[in-house]
């Protein structure tokens, strides 16, 4: 299996969003929450140009798609939990 896609990203202050799309290279989702961690909000405006990001690792240890440290998930959706950005197909395990 390839890297998992971003379907759609709703943190439009991202500086990696353009219209709901990711253009970062690869996103990092972890700790012990299943946060972006590759989230900038300073207006600085980054990323490739392409909209066609993916999930380089992710850390989240209790999520039933994470496997060796990896998503298994086909795409993903990140948005906003309080104040950070979340993957909202993060799924817990049994």
């Amino acid at each position: 299996m390839g890297a998992t896609r971003i379907e759609e990203c709703l943190m439009e202050d991202c500086d990696y969003n353009t219209g709901k799309k990711c253009t970062a290279l690869a996103i990092n989702v972890g700790g012990p929450h299943q946060m972006c961690d590759t989230f900038i909000g300073d207006g600085s405006k980054g990323g490739t140009g392409a909209t066609n990001a993916l999930v380089g690792a992710c850390r989240v240890k209790n999520c039933s798609m994470n496997k060796d440290l990896m998503c298994m998930a086909v795409t993903i959706r990140v948005s906003r939990h309080e104040d950070h950005p979340d993957c909202l197909t993060f799924r817990g395990r049994a």
